[in-house]
């Protein structure tokens, strides 16, 4: 992420050069300049709303509260109302990985990676506290249990070097479960929306995307062609995935696969999964256009430029993303947010 924000700084600049000696800065010639921010979204294009002139990395719904997460500069964690106020870092001094912070489903908690290891901290930043002390243990991709008592999450055992395994740990008392160990990389641990089944991503050998009971029972392969790599998203209906450099969408049980092509950084709502949200770069771009498409393919709509990284409100009716807007128009027309 900060290499590609380096590179997107280097060819701004490059192309600011090249317009100042093409143009011979003729009078009214205006370098467009460029502040990062977040911008909110109605699902159907409606009401673009800038949220707040802070850039972050990622962006996400606060369940049952007008409040957005983000993750900011320098690595932090922050709350912040649809209106821009109540700016709130919930992460202390600690120095969060960029490892998709998750939110518990009643927007009550946050967990995060920080060190390898998993922290906990309320929405209304009270009791942040460390869940785990595992010195050789690299804990990644944490995800809540719909209850929001339990976490889900993938470690590596730094002493074997390939030894992988799906655990969970209770909040409350800390004790820890291993539901999978395997020599392939596990990955992205996610829920169905009833809770009762754990989905996941692995590598190697058995490459493919997975399904289990919650108490880790009947593992079943519903995809083989997947990049494990990748995050997975889980609706209450399908499933979205990564397949090379194309998006694919499945249903629940891993059939009627179906490709959207070559998009990014896709979204789908947990509670509406009629719709596909993402964003579309050219080769050397950071930002790009934040678009959305039906999940057979149909009605392609742009809803803004600039962006990266949408997602949906769990009710699928919004859109969140970190943008850029031109602080510089003046006399001249620029294709913007």
């Amino acid at each position: 992420m900060k290499k590609r924000i380096i590179l997107y700084v280097l060819i701004e600049l490059i192309l600011l050069i090249a317009m100042v000696v093409l143009t011979g800065c003729d009078e009214g010639f205006i370098i467009p300049l460029y502040e990062p921010c977040i911008y909110m979204v109605n699902a159907d294009g409606s009401d673009l709303t800038k949220v707040i002139d802070r850039g972050a990395l990622y962006t996400l719904f606060i369940p049952n509260r007008p409040s957005i997460l983000y993750l900011g500069a320098p690595a932090s964690l922050y709350t912040v109302g649809y209106d821009g106020t109540n700016v709130y870092k919930i992460s202390d001094t600690l120095e969060v990985k960029f490892e998709y912070p998750s939110i518990s489903l009643d927007g009550s908690k946050v967990v995060f990676v920080t060190d390898d290891d998993l922290y906990v901290v309320n929405i209304d930043d009270s009791n942040l506290h460390r869940l785990t002390h595992s010195d050789d243990i690299i804990e990644r991709q944490p995800c809540f249990f719909p209850d929001g008592n339990k976490i889900i999450y993938n470690t590596l055992d730094n002493s074997i070097k390939t030894k992988y395994r799906l655990c969970v740990i209770d909040i409350a008392s800390g004790i820890k479960d291993t539901l999978l160990t395997s020599d392939d990389f596990i990955n992205w641990p996610n829920f169905s929306a009833d809770g009762e089944k754990i989905y996941y991503t692995s590598s190697g050998t058995e490459e493919g995307l997975y399904s289990m009971n919650k108490d880790g029972s009947n593992i079943i392969k519903l995809v083989s062609e997947i990049s494990a790599g990748y995050p997975i998203e889980v609706s209450v209906n399908k499933l979205l995935y990564y397949y090379g450099s194309n998006i694919r969408i499945a249903n629940i049980d891993g059939s009627d696969v179906f490709s959207l092509g070559g998009i990014e950084n896709p979204s789908i709502a947990l509670f509406d999964d009629t719709k596909v949200v993402y964003s579309t770069r050219n080769i050397g771009d950071y930002l790009g256009d934040i678009c959305v498409v039906n999940c057979d393919g149909t009605n392609e709509k742009k809803l803004a430029n600039n962006g990266d990284y949408p997602r949906f409100s769990n009710d699928g009716t919004r859109i969140v993303f970190p943008g850029q807007y031109q602080i510089n128009k003046g006399n001249k027309s620029y294709i913007t947010n």
